[in-house]
């Protein structure tokens, strides 16, 4: 079952960085809206907080306390953030290394910016992640080992 999954993950990887175009057209057209536990209800963005901000505000240069359920591409329900859509934002940093501490995040979603460094040993850690794009960075190395440990 591991290794299915290690296999859709690189498949997914592959084809966004193979169809980058088509995906990117794809999602940024997306509009969130849904309601069903997957993503917050975009009328609830304004009043939605969540502690897990400080795991990923290194990514928006903003410090610890700022926090991240306001900022257009990150959606958090019940203060935990469950979705990260951060597309063509020219995001230069490198992935933030807690960023494994994200319990419910479902979707990661770092594709077309200039994002450097390796990919964190953390992201073995999201066993609830479904959808990982992190194609067009600036990103070296291989992918983690920890890698097997989503389910």
């Amino acid at each position: 079952m591991k290794s299915l999954f290690l296999f859709c993950i690189l498949i997914t990887v592959l084809c966004c960085c193979a169809n980058a175009k088509t995906a990117k057209k794809h999602i940024v057209n997306k509009k969130i809206k849904r309601n069903d536990n997957n993503l917050v209800n975009l009328e609830t963005r304004d009043t939605e907080t969540s502690s897990e901000c400080k795991y990923i505000n290194s990514l928006f240069n903003k410090t610890k306390t700022y926090n991240c359920c306001q900022k257009e591409g990150v959606y958090c329900s019940n203060g935990n953030i469950i979705a990260i859509e951060l597309i063509n934002k020219k995001l230069q940093s490198p992935i933030p290394k807690n960023i494994g501490k994200l319990s419910k995040l479902r979707d990661l979603k770092l594709q077309n910016n200039t994002l450097s460094g390796s990919i964190p040993e953390s992201i073995g850690n999201l066993s609830n992640l479904e959808v990982l794009y992190l194609c067009n960075n600036n990103l070296e190395g291989s992918i983690p080992e920890t890698f097997k440990k989503i389910n």
